[in-house]
C-alpha cells in the first residue's frame, strides 16, 4: 500500500459559511422528469451543498458528485407524448431499489449511509446538507482525514465507442479486503421536457445522469490498480440508446466503499473525452 500525499495548506480568511473538506462525497439523487420537486432538488445540490462543501485536495474544488438516478419504479420517470425521452435503466432501476427508494422522489442517498429520514438510506432534501457534513467534518468542523485516493485516466476508440478506464488507488486502510471499488458512466447536458413547480419546460438541460455500470452493479473488490473497458454503444451495452452519444459530456465516476456496511468511503470524477 501506498500513502497519501500531506493536503495543501490553505490559509484564512476563508469565504463565510464555506466547510472544508479533505473527502469527496457521492450523492444519488433519485429524480424524474415528470416530478415538479425534482429541479429544486438539484439546485439544492448544485447552489447549496456544491458552494458550501469545497475540497483541499482539489484546489477548493466541491468535494461533492451528484448523479440523477431516474427509478423505473417511481411513475413520475413513466414516458408519454409529453416526456418522450426514457432516463431509465435496468442498473438504476436495481440501485433504487437496493438503497430504498420506494414510491416518492426526489430522495437522495448521502454516500449511502443508513437511517434516512426517507427511507433505509434515502433522505430528504431538506436533510442533505447536514448528512453531507456529517461525512465530511467533525463536530468542530475539522475536515476529517481522507483515508483513499482515486486517481482515474481514461483513453477512447471513437470510432468503436470504448473507454479504457484504470484507476490507481491509493490508502491508508490496511485491510481493504471488505472494500470494493464501483464504477459507473454519467452524462451532462441532454436537453430534454421536465416540469417544474408548475411550469413545463420543453428545452430543460438534464445533468450528471446515470447510464450505465462498467464493472457490475455491486463493483468488485478493491486492488490498488484496475483496468476495465466499457461500450458507449446500443449494439454491446444493454443500457446504452442511440440518443446517448455525447462523449464530450461524459463522466467516469468511481467509489470505494465498505461492502459490511455499504457506505461509500471515497468518490472521484473524470472526463470520459475531450475532444
Amino acid at each position: 500500500m501506498s500513502s497519501l500525499l500531506a493536503c495543501d495548506k490553505i490559509e484564512p480568511p476563508y469565504t463565510e459559511g464555506v466547510i472544508l473538506s479533505e473527502k469527496t462525497i457521492l450523492i444519488e439523487k433519485f429524480t424524474g422528469h415528470q416530478c415538479s420537486n425534482c429541479p429544486e432538488a438539484s439546485r439544492v445540490i448544485e447552489n447549496e451543498l456544491k458552494t458550501k462543501f469545497l475540497n483541499i485536495h482539489n484546489n477548493n474544488n466541491s468535494s461533492i458528485i451528484s448523479v440523477a438516478i431516474h427509478p423505473g419504479n417511481v411513475s413520475l420517470t413513466n414516458t408519454d407524448e409529453n416526456y418522450p425521452y426514457d432516463f431509465r435503466t435496468t442498473s438504476s432501476d436495481s440501485i433504487s431499489l437496493n438503497v430504498g427508494v420506494v414510491s416518492f422522489i426526489p430522495v437522495g442517498t448521502i454516500n449511502r449511509i443508513s437511517g434516512g429520514d426517507a427511507g433505509n438510506r434515502c433522505w430528504s432534501k431538506d436533510n442533505w446538507s447536514e448528512q453531507a457534513k456529517s461525512q465530511l467534518v467533525d463536530n468542530s468542523l475539522n475536515p476529517i482525514a481522507k483515508k483513499i485516493n482515486i486517481q482515474i485516466n481514461t483513453s477512447v476508440d471513437v470510432e468503436k465507442r470504448i473507454v479504457d478506464i484504470t484507476t490507481n488507488v491509493t490508502t491508508f486502510i490496511e485491510d481493504y479486503d471488505n472494500y470494493n471499488l464501483s464504477l459507473f458512466i454519467m452524462e451532462d447536458s441532454i436537453i430534454a421536457p421536465q416540469k417544474d413547480g408548475s411550469d413545463y419546460i420543453e428545452n430543460y438541460q438534464h445533468d450528471h445522469i446515470y447510464r450505465c455500470a462498467v464493472n457490475g452493479l455491486y463493483g468488485e473488490q478493491l486492488t490498488l490498480k484496475n483496468n476495465h473497458s466499457v461500450e458507449l454503444n446500443v449494439n454491446n451495452n444493454l443500457n446504452w440508446t442511440e440518443d446517448w452519444n455525447n462523449l464530450n459530456n461524459c463522466y467516469v465516476v468511481a467509489y470505494v466503499y465498505d461492502t459490511k456496511s455499504g457506505v461509500i468511503e471515497e468518490a472521484a470524477k473524470k472526463n470520459v473525452y475531450n475532444e
